[in-house]
């Protein structure tokens, strides 16, 4: 059941053992060609024991954002394979941890790994991360004599001054990965030199598996507990909705954009786990769809950006001239960010503001939809620059990124059509098979 987990362990193994040397350029073929087997076993073995539906769900996610990640670092020249591959096995852990020492432990590995990935802004928030994590886990094992998560749910209590203090710490730790403001900045920090590989990694990768873990954490092992997480909770999703949507228009480089563009757009997918309560589990199955088309859309966008020869906004001017296919694919992708029709992302907001607002938080729904406001407006002035922009440049020539940001842009449209069948899988990973 473990063999995605086990295929990345020996392939990044052998890549940081020597046999990078002996590959050469081949070496990223591999680490994509290996990120893909492990991707089509995971889909072979489907929802069968010993992992739970949402783990195996949400491990789609992680491989399906890691494989397109190494696609990009691929077409950018890059050499940093095996710690895509250790990065992505630790966030497999981490996603499916049903244990206080795993989560723990994999929490670690991967702030370690990031960090050698990234090489930049990294070590003190996963560091910080790691610690609440620690501390949290300290009490919450004090209040029921266990590490185990589904031991924990059966013997926490409700709310207490420990319980809330443990949330808070656990929130903060997780929050971090899963780049919940106000726990985001490592994310929010932009290196002009860092890839937009690495870019949509750290947006995407970690953040995926931190909120899988969460799910396992808050609504599961501190249900009985959920008061005291649920009011944090919704703190942080309107930081983050009214915050990150702000300092979207503040933005003139590429990657400010996409970094902040992709923390707002996130911040969404915790509408669904807010709107969880016992016997309520539809919110798994909309975040799980509008994470999808966020993944989409982000290595859509994450393409685009890597063909320019630029760094700033200015440079999408008059790109559709330069290259129809980009500056269309860019366009999509756009719009299933903002939740627009005939994209993917329209599905997602549809079932996130619909499952919150039956869970009783209407007003939370009232201002996730003002806040795509200002995300909305930000595009339509990167899509005048695209269409109506004066061109800057000469044609551009970048097959490679093209084909990564049309396939994006297609799949968006293509699974647009399939709701029901995106909502059905949901659903059977959120109540078991």
């Amino acid at each position: 059941m473990f063999g995605p987990e086990i295929l990345l362990f020996l392939l990044a193994l052998g890549l940081s053992t020597g046999l990078e040397r002996f590959l050469g350029n081949k070496t990223g073929w591999i680490a994509l060609y290996g990120l893909a087997l492990a991707f089509g076993l995971a889909i072979g073995m489907g929802f069968q024991a010993p992992l739970d539906p949402v783990t195996v769900l949400f491990r789609f996610l992680i491989l399906a954002a890691a494989l397109l990640a190494v696609a990009l670092h691929l077409g950018e020249g890059g050499k940093r394979f095996a710690l895509f591959l250790w990065a992505s096995l630790f966030a497999l852990l981490l996603c499916g941890a049903n244990d206080l020492g795993m989560l723990f432990a994999a929490s670690l590995s991967l702030g370690i790994a990031c960090f050698h990935l990234l090489r930049s802004g990294t070590f003190f928030a996963f560091f910080f991360g790691v610690a609440s994590l620690l501390f949290g886990s300290g009490i919450l094992y004090g209040l029921t004599g266990s590490t185990r998560l589904g031991e924990i749910a059966e013997r926490l209590g409700m709310g207490s001054p420990p319980a809330i203090l443990a949330s808070c710490l656990l929130m903060a730790g997780l929050g971090v990965m899963a780049i919940l403001p106000p726990f985001h900045q490592w994310a929010a920090d932009v290196a002009e030199k860092e890839a937009f590989s690495l870019e949509y990694f750290k947006l995407l990768v970690p953040p995926l598996a931190a909120f899988s873990a969460m799910l396992h954490l808050f609504p599961h092992a501190m249900g009985q507990a959920r008061e005291s997480w649920l009011l944090i909770l919704v703190a942080c999703i309107l930081l983050a909705l009214l915050w990150a949507s702000f300092m979207i228009l503040a933005q003139r480089s590429l990657k400010g954009f996409l970094a902040f563009l992709s923390i707002s757009q996130f911040s969404f997918a915790f509408l669904g786990m807010a709107a969880l309560r016992p016997g309520f589990l539809q919110g798994i199955a909309a975040s799980w769809i509008h994470l999808l088309a966020l993944s989409l859309a982000l290595a859509g966008i994450a393409a685009v950006f890597a063909s320019l020869d630029q760094t700033e906004l200015d440079s999408c001017q008059g790109l559709f001239h330069r290259s129809p296919w980009l500056g269309v694919s860019l366009t999509l992708c756009l719009l299933s960010l903002l939740g627009l029709p005939p994209m993917l992302g329209f599905w997602g907001k549809w079932f996130l503001f619909s499952e919150t607002f039956a869970g009783g938080l209407s007003g939370l729904v009232l201002l996730a939809a003002l806040s795509l406001v200002l995300p909305l407006y930000a595009s339509s002035i990167l899509v005048r620059r695209i269409f109506w922009g004066k061109s800057k440049g000469e044609k551009l020539e970048a097959p490679f990124f093209s084909a990564i940001a049309i396939f994006s842009a297609l799949s968006s449209i293509a699974l647009f059509m399939l709701p029901s069948g995106l909502w059905s899988l949901g659903i059977r990973a959120a109540f078991g098979p």
